[in-house]
């Protein structure tokens, strides 16, 4: 069966180029949808109510942080420098990513909570599973999630680390991979979705994501890195395509788990 939904999604599935938190997000939710149980579809589409795709719903987060400045918070988690396991300590009282995740999947599993409330708990589960699987959503307080730590990219524009890993590696790896992105991609979600059991320890998830931001080839743990090169790109973009498609994977088990009873 996995086999089969490999070659359909190799052979139809879409990718555009644009940065993680755009398309990276909605091919993270989209993937999740092709791969969940026909009861869960049924479920989050009607859930939806055909308002919006969910794809384009896992990007709603992000546009609405100006309207509800206290969701900001929610997308991330900053640690001390020197720490590389992340715990509930360091979630601050505004809330963090995993805080905000665990409020947001009760609201979701609640069947007696109001529709809206279960339709925008959704997104915000799709769009925190995302985030946390991005290396620098779990950054260091000091620099702002590495926003503060600049870099000059090849273009010699300064840059924000972030964003590197934000975009630049994701739309680097489609650029040189082209017509191979979904083979790639897809052969990443299905390898690591065949030991994936149902689980929602986000904690896990962000300290995976904490030891590759801190990890020496990625730069960040001293600050070694001035200047982004394509050997820097080449290096680290299976990396940025392992962590989109374990995102997708690990959804896809939680909404077929949360969604199919």
């Amino acid at each position: 069966m996995l086999r089969i939904l490999f070659l359909i999604a190799l052979f139809n599935f879409p990718v555009s180029v644009h940065a993680w938190w755009d398309s990276g997000h909605q091919l993270v939710c989209d993937v999740a949808e092709l791969h969940l149980s026909e009861t869960a579809k049924l479920k989050l589409q009607d859930l939806l109510g055909g308002e919006r795709k969910f794809a384009e719903g896992c990007v709603w987060p992000d546009t609405i942080k100006r309207d509800r400045p206290e969701t900001g918070p929610w997308h991330y988690i900053n640690l001390p420098p020197d720490e590389l396991e992340v715990t509930a300590s360091y979630c601050p009282e505004e809330s963090c990513i995993m805080k905000a995740f665990y409020e947001q999947l009760a609201v979701l599993k609640n069947t007696s909570a109001p529709t809206e409330l279960r339709k925008e708990a959704l997104m915000f589960v799709g769009h925190f599973v995302g985030d946390i699987h991005q290396p620098f959503h779990v950054g260091n307080a000091e620099d702002r999630g590495a926003n503060g730590y600049r870099v000059i990219m090849p273009s010699g524009r300064n840059q924000g680390m972030h964003a590197v890993w934000d975009g630049y590696i994701y739309n680097h790896a489609l650029d040189t991979l082209r017509d191979d992105f979904n083979r790639v991609f897809f052969e990443s979600f299905y390898t690591q979705a065949e030991s994936l059991i149902y689980d929602q320890n986000i904690y896990a998830w962000a300290t995976e994501s904490r030891k590759i931001a801190m990890s020496d080839s990625v730069g960040y743990k001293d600050q070694s890195i001035k200047k982004i090169d394509r050997q820097y790109l080449d290096a680290h973009k299976q990396i940025v395509i392992d962590r989109l498609a374990l995102a997708s994977a690990r959804l896809t088990v939680l909404l077929n788990g949360v969604l199919s009873n």
